[in-house]
């Protein structure tokens, strides 16, 4: 949605256009952003409704689909998961022995 703003005359009012036109610009673009991050946490959360053994395959827990699915919608999702999943994978082989 593109909003178009008259340009005033006079210095003080070219002042207060431009000011008003960057607050709209930045609303817009947050606006975008948001609308971005809400399709990508659409995208991950259809991981949810798989089945655990599906995951497991995946190599990821429920728990670290539930955990990242509650992160905040600025957080990237799917690179939490995968996180948690590499350090759980550094854990499990910490606790092998080594020869």
């Amino acid at each position: 949605m593109a909003i178009v703003l008259q340009r005033p005359v006079g210095p003080a009012l070219e002042r207060l256009w431009l000011n008003a036109h960057l607050a709209v610009d930045a609303f817009c673009a947050r606006r975008r952003e948001i609308r971005r991050l809400r399709a990508k946490r659409a995208k991950f959360l259809r991981l949810t409704e798989l089945e655990d053994h599906i995951l497991d395959d995946i190599g990821l827990l429920r728990s670290e689909v539930d955990w990242a699915a509650a992160l905040p919608l600025e957080m990237d999702a799917a690179r939490a998961a995968q996180e948690a999943r590499k350090a759980r994978r550094r854990n499990e082989l910490a606790r092998w022995p080594r020869r």
